[in-house]
């Protein structure tokens, strides 16, 4: 059952095997027995993609990096199908090479960082099972390499009874995240329940925690609270089995496996809220890089399927040999190879944001009908 309308985000929870202990963690799939091959991997991934609605997804886990060259090989093909890619990680098991090398097929990386204090990582569980624990350094080398390769920057945050007191907000200033998700942590029974009192924290608490991530944090755009009610029911959610599960009672509710019954009768069987998708702010795009003409389109449905649409209504990005542009309404910004040495540039457009590594911005041109501009010194003009 559902609310109006539908959701334009697929969570796939790729496997259940964590390399951590986080204790507030309700990903943990207790009643999952496997998860399934590569093969069926990649088919779930061709239903997906052909849903009309569906513009996105997201590689989880438990921690989805286990997988090793399966899951580069699956965001690839995911981008290939014209999904928009996100990979959810703890970033412990990749670095500056691995950002490298899959940065022409990933669109979003998303690193949960709950802390900058070893401390506070030890007490929740938010280490390896030696107490190997997450370096700053090691989140820097991340963050420095997704602006380099031109792969959007996300962090995830729990607040907790562990880390409620802290201010974040001065680390992440340093790793300039295009977004910073901040969740409640919430009971799952059967998953985290057994140890939640050492982790659950009040509205109050988890109120005040934001607010005072909000008043530090350099770029307040960049925030998303996402309480516990939020979290209910507004995720469509796929486990390692190839399910839809919800978590709208408290525990996971589980339809038949998708393969065996279709994509929309599998769905009909869990409960979940559009309308709460687009409250805690799920609906924002940031493209697909998998166009050989090197253009990708950020509308409401996939480029191929937009053909008909007035280009005045579409929010652009283009990438052609790292030269981008950004395209708003009848507003083209072109941004081309640096005459000038700058770091970074930064343009937002509404819940747009296209991060520019040494590149200078060049002209802005306006034009009542974009297509009829034409290609110059190697630049983007659609």
């Amino acid at each position: 059952m559902t609310t109006t309308e539908k959701i334009s985000t697929v969570n796939y929870h790729l496997v259940k095997g964590c390399n951590y202990g986080c204790k507030f963690c309700f990903a943990n799939f207790n009643d999952v027995k496997k998860q399934v091959p590569f093969k069926a991997q990649k088919r779930m991934l061709e239903i997906i993609a052909a849903q009309k609605y569906v513009r996105k997804i997201n590689f989880v886990g438990g921690e989805p990096t286990l997988l090793g060259k399966r899951l580069v090989d699956l965001v690839k093909y995911a981008s290939k199908l014209g999904l928009t890619t996100s990979v959810t990680t703890n970033g412990s098991l990749i670095d500056s090479r691995w950002v490298k090398e899959i940065s022409s097929y990933l669109d979003i990386l998303t690193v949960s960082i709950d802390s900058a204090t070893d401390e506070i990582n030890r007490l929740s569980g938010r280490c390896s099972k030696k107490e190997e624990l997450p370096t700053l350094a090691h989140y820097e080398e991340l963050a420095s390499a997704c602006h380099k390769y031109g792969v959007n920057l996300k962090i995830n945050t729990v607040v907790s009874k562990f880390n409620k007191d802290e201010n974040l907000a001065l680390f992440i200033n340093k790793l300039n995240p295009i977004r910073w998700k901040i969740f409640q942590a919430l009971r799952v029974e059967g998953e985290n329940d057994a140890n939640f009192g050492q982790c659950e924290v009040s509205d109050a608490e988890y109120a005040e925690y934001c607010n005072r991530q909000i008043a530090s944090v350099a770029n307040k755009s960049i925030v998303v609270v996402e309480t516990n009610d939020l979290m209910r029911g507004s995720y469509l959610m796929i486990n390692p089995e190839g399910c839809f599960f919800d978590n709208t009672n408290g525990g996971y509710t589980t339809s038949q496996k998708i393969a065996e019954v279709g994509f929309e009768k599998a769905l009909s069987q869990i409960n979940y809220s559009a309308e709460k998708f687009v409250k805690r702010n799920g609906e924002y795009e940031v493209g697909n890089k998998n166009d050989k003409s090197g253009l990708y389109v950020k509308t409401r449905h996939f480029r191929k399927r937009q053909r008909e649409r007035n280009v005045s209504d579409m929010e652009v990005d283009a990438v052609l040999s790292n030269i981008k542009c950004s395209f708003a309404g009848k507003v083209l910004i072109v941004v081309g190879k640096s005459f000038m040495k700058l770091n970074h540039i930064r343009i937002q457009h509404k819940n747009l944001v296209v991060m520019l590594d040494r590149f200078v911005l060049v002209t802005v041109f306006f034009c009542e009908n974009l297509c009829e501009l034409k290609t110059k010194n190697r630049i983007v003009l659609l």
